[in-house]
């Protein structure tokens, strides 16, 4: 029997038996198995020297998450790793899940990857950065070219006029016939920044958010193509809306070879169910092309989220801008006719009480009554709920 210690510098490959423990330190190791060892992580893989390792076997194992493998990012010549009968379960607790949503998982973690057991993974399209931070150059926020704001003015008045109009017909003349729309539902549990509790009823299933849906021919479905798709949608599935043109903020991006892309942030309030409906907060993308026809729309981009407190309280502040026109639009006299709730009087001594009892100021009285239909019982109720879940700010409880 040889005594000798064993020379592994020339070793391209091994297979570690099960709890065998292998020499790690190997940087000229290209393949290596470890399955059925029981491994329940992989956070070991930190610390090795494995610089050159192109294959990499886990088979039957013990992991039970997706996200162990990003302690392998830092094996960037590894191009084949085999996973199979492992319990690995998604982000979200799937425990079954499609290949299609398999291989974007995994791409996501480990975008080095060429091979995944027997599939061979499409080329993943990406940023060419390494770095961890990127230092952007600097910006002026709500950019707007000085030769732009007078056609960006006249663009966005008349887009969002024609928007708020119920029915969207007019709508007809504003897009390209080859455009393309996407919506995207920002999640709210993650926020920082404590936001309404707004459902969104039926418009949720319409969301594109690229976070939550990983199968490839959802996301091709949602994305709307053609004057006819991108139109039906948004007559007949997005809510009817009344925006606060108080509340936008305009940046452009680009203005070469005949195109314009800028995005316009804001909010605007649901009112297909009253006066009173859920307020969002939007930033919509338009990209516009110059035609003969004139400037339209080749594609549009909306993502929208619950609005905040404090914007929902700028919005009952602000007042609708002047109409150009000399006569007032169906729909504000419609609103003016059917305005619910007591008379002026009787509401202001309901705020001034509600104030007392609350502690709350007027401003955020104000709201509390409106947002309930003026129902002193239903407001009540919603501040008990509000105070004992601690999301009422604390501005509310400043008074002047």
């Amino acid at each position: 029997m040889n005594d000798q210690p064993t020379d592994y510098s020339s070793i391209d490959s091994f297979h570690v038996g099960r709890r065998r423990k292998p020499n790690f330190t190997e940087h000229e190791t290209r393949q290596l198995d470890l399955g059925s060892n029981n491994i329940s992580n992989l956070y070991e893989f930190r610390n090795l020297q494995l610089n050159n390792l192109e294959q990499l076997s886990l088979a039957s194992n013990q992991l039970k998450s997706f996200e162990e493998l990003v302690h392998l990012k830092q094996l960037t010549h590894l191009n084949h790793l085999l996973l199979k009968d492992n319990s690995l379960i998604s982000s979200n607790n799937k425990r079954s899940i499609s290949r299609d949503d398999l291989i974007s998982i995994i791409q996501q973690k480990l975008p080095q990857l060429k091979r995944v057991d027997d599939i061979d993974l499409p080329t993943k399209i990406g940023f060419g950065v390494d770095n961890e931070i990127i230092h952007l150059p600097k910006s002026a926020p709500h950019c707007v070219p000085q030769d732009m704001q007078s056609f960006l003015a006249k663009f966005i008045d008349e887009y969002y006029r024609l928007f708020d109009t119920r029915g969207r017909s007019e709508l007809h003349a504003c897009y390209q016939d080859s455009c393309m729309f996407s919506l995207c539902i920002a999640p709210t549990e993650s926020s920082m920044v404590p936001t309404k509790s707004y459902k969104y009823g039926p418009l949720i299933y319409e969301s594109r958010n690229l976070k939550k849906i990983f199968d490839d021919n959802k996301r091709t479905t949602l994305l709307r193509h053609g004057k006819t798709d991108v139109l039906d949608f948004l007559r007949i599935k997005f809510p009817l809306t009344k925006h606060d043109g108080k509340s936008f903020h305009v940046d452009v991006f680009s203005t070469a070879n005949n195109r314009a892309i800028f995005t316009v942030n804001g909010l605007y309030r649901e009112i297909d169910q009253g006066v009173n409906g859920p307020v969002r907060s939007f930033q919509r993308t338009f990209t516009c092309s110059q035609t003969p026809a004139g400037v339209l729309i080749v594609a549009d981009h909306i993502m929208i989220i619950n609005a905040t407190d404090s914007q929902v309280l700028n919005m009952t502040r602000s007042t609708p801008p002047a109409s150009s026109s000399t006569e007032p639009s169906s729909s504000k006299m419609m609103e003016s006719q059917n305005v619910p709730g007591p008379s002026i009087d009787i509401q202001t001594q309901m705020i001034h009480r509600f104030s007392q009892q609350s502690g709350m100021n007027i401003e955020y009285s104000k709201l509390c009554l409106s947002e309930n239909d003026w129902n002193y019982e239903r407001a009540a109720q919603k501040f008990q709920d509000c105070l004992k879940m601690n999301v009422i700010p604390p501005e509310a409880f400043k008074k002047p």
